[in-house]
């Protein structure tokens, strides 16, 4: 599913709320999610990019992939490019059940600023001063595995954070 809001755009017209899920196929039951998010320098909100890539290797594994576009650095200063993961993640998370998705195994990672925003969102979950105010409020905006790594593991542990 491509181009799905997890959040109005902000300004309107911008990318920078747009997921694509990728969601395997034939596996029973809810799947692990990871969220990837593509670098750019801060200064694009092509987050989604190389989602499919990633897709092709998780997917087989009985790995869903969520590629998130977050807002450029010249339309969110900070914390709104962290703001704007979380939101996606609490997105994803009250959406698990439509989706086909395990809230309680959610991952992220990214490679450049995007293994930035990962690891940012991955540490510093529950800190109230960095969540959006104006996103889904249905669920919470942890995640349970981070990587900065453009290469992600097939296999392994979930662990909290």
């Amino acid at each position: 599913m491509k181009n799905l809001a997890y959040a109005a755009p902000e300004p309107a017209g911008s990318q920078g709320h747009l997921l694509n899920l990728y969601v395997p196929r034939g596996t029973g039951g809810p799947v692990p999610v990871v969220l990837w998010v593509a670098g750019s320098g801060g200064l694009l909100e092509n987050g989604r990019d190389g989602s499919n890539l990633v897709a092709a290797h998780l997917n087989p594994a009985g790995i869903a992939v969520a590629g998130v576009a977050i807002r450029s650095s010249g339309n969110a200063t900070f914390p709104g490019r962290l703001s704007d993961i979380k939101a996606a993640l609490r997105w994803l998370r009250a959406n698990a059940a439509r989706d086909h998705l395990d809230p309680g195994r959610i991952g992220i990672l990214g490679e450049s600023s995007g293994g930035w925003t990962a690891v940012m969102a991955a540490v510093t979950g529950g800190n109230a001063a960095l969540e959006a105010t104006w996103a889904c409020r249905a669920a919470p905006a942890r995640c349970r595995a981070r990587s900065p790594s453009p290469r992600p593991p097939t296999s392994g542990r979930w662990t909290r954070t």
